[in-house]
């Protein structure tokens, strides 16, 4: 047991800092746009926020995405 504690330190004390960017939240939604044909057309909106700061490691989102 203190065996693997003296390990557990020995890598804590060798570790770098760690850094993260991640999807703070956001929502997903959708409206029914009609029938062509016999087909069903939606029309799907993702909100998304993300963590923008210097520390991001998020590339700038895009506008549009198509779905299919």
């Amino acid at each position: 047991m203190i065996r693997k504690f003296l390990v557990f330190l020995l890598f804590i004390s060798f570790g770098t800092s760690l850094l993260a960017s991640h999807l703070i939240g956001g929502s997903l939604g959708y409206e029914y746009l009609g029938k062509v044909g016999a087909n069903y057309r939606y029309k799907i909106k993702l909100t998304v926020y993300n963590n923008c700061d210097a520390n991001s490691q998020i590339p700038l989102p895009v506008q549009t995405q198509t779905v299919g």
